[in-house]
């Protein structure tokens, strides 16, 4: 028997078979997980969402000292979704993987995907530390392109690291295998010193043309 609501628990469960993405968030209210409820609306659109279970856990916050929300849990797959992942950078789309949902976190764990030629091969978002004052994303893409399309995706904002190497992406030739690592804090007016950026490459049939005295330059 209850005798106070210090004892009152309550769990909701919801499980969705498949719905639009975009319909998550007319039922999933940004009360709950605010920053990974902002997130994943500005962020994360169209698509699918298939196969989901969310558990809703509520009781006493000690804190507050009110009956409240206390915990989240979530997973589902999803399907053909975009991800506007950090700002300037080409959105991911047609991505196909699988969602992790929890009061701290959100983790993204993507199969495939694709942006601006550049064809994803595997990778994950992860959100977290929602549940503080401070919010942050540590985000790995690995990638497979032309040369010059890898290039142009680490020149958009604010990496533009092809810019700062002197390179001119129009007269380089090869195939790549990329792997972009990103870590940043999620806040607005964030600035490319505040992204901490690694880029691995492993780079075959590389050819720039027209480098010296009309001469190219060629490595297996």
């Amino acid at each position: 028997m209850i005798q106070s609501i210090k004892d009152l628990k309550l769990r909701l469960i919801a499980s969705v078979k498949s719905m639009e993405v975009d319909k998550l968030y007319d039922y999933w209210t940004k009360f709950i997980a605010a920053p990974g409820w902002k997130w994943c609306y500005e962020s994360m659109r169209g698509g699918t969402f298939s196969d989901a279970e969310f558990i809703f856990d509520f009781g006493f916050d000690k804190k507050s000292g009110k009956f409240a929300f206390l915990d989240l849990n979530g997973k589902g797959n999803v399907d053909g979704v975009s991800l506007d992942y950090l700002t300037g950078m080409p959105k991911i789309i047609n991505a196909k993987g699988h969602a992790i949902f929890t009061s701290h976190n959100i983790r993204i764990e993507a199969d495939s995907g694709e942006s601006e030629g550049v064809k994803l091969t595997g990778g994950y978002v992860d959100l977290y530390d929602l549940d503080k004052d401070n919010n942050y994303a540590d985000i790995k893409l690995n990638m497979e392109s032309s040369v010059k399309d890898a290039l142009k995706i680490i020149d958009n904002k604010p990496l533009q690291y092809t810019s700062e190497m002197g390179l001119n992406p129009d007269i380089i030739e090869g195939f790549a295998k990329t792997q972009l690592g990103l870590k940043f804090e999620m806040k607005q007016n964030l600035t490319p010193k505040e992204v901490n950026v690694d880029v691995v490459a492993d780079v075959s049939n590389f050819k720039m043309n027209n480098i010296i005295q009309q001469k190219n330059i060629t490595a297996d």
